[in-house]
């Protein structure tokens, strides 16, 4: 329900605070982790983009690739 509601959202805060939400429910939504990680990365908040975007990354299946935008935030670090 969060993961949805933060979809139409147009307040960024209230988008995070909806995914943030949607995470405590369930650690493992992954579209919610990929949505908190652009979230961030659309408020310029690039620390907490790349933690949800590796924390993403773990949950990907063998063969399964991080989409381009994320995978580059996590590249500028590694």
């Amino acid at each position: 329900l969060y993961y949805l509601r933060s979809q139409i959202q147009t307040n960024p805060s209230a988008e995070i605070q909806d995914l943030r939400s949607a995470l405590l429910n369930n650690l493992e939504n992954e579209q919610a982790l990929f949505a908190i990680a652009r979230a961030y990365l659309r408020a310029g908040d690039m620390r907490s983009a790349r933690r949800y975007a590796a924390q993403a990354k773990s949950f990907l299946k063998p063969g399964e690739k991080l989409p381009d935008d994320l995978a580059k935030i996590l590249a500028s670090v590694e």
